[in-house]
């Protein structure tokens, strides 16, 4: 069973990546990039491509678990790109 997947933070100006936990909520999700990234979730939008390329707002808990969904390679691998502005 899956118990991390790898994300690759995208902001305007450079790429972090991280190994995450594919079960944490998306409040968890926000609460992290908040304080590893010194953002403020008020100032600041997450996106994800799916997997026909178009951008996706990651909104909420139903939009995390599509963007999870979308980021599984068929090969027990999670890949996830969050766009951040």
């Amino acid at each position: 069973m899956l118990n991390k997947m790898y994300l690759t933070c995208v902001f305007p100006t450079e790429r972090r990546a991280l190994a995450y936990p594919i079960d944490s909520p998306y409040h968890r999700l926000l609460f992290d990039l908040e304080t590893r990234f010194n953002l403020n979730a008020s100032n600041f939008n997450l996106r994800f491509k799916n997997n026909r390329g178009d951008m996706i707002g990651l909104k909420d808990e139903d939009s995390w678990k599509l963007a999870k969904s979308e980021a599984f390679d068929g090969k027990n691998l999670i890949r996830l790109d969050i766009y951040i502005w």
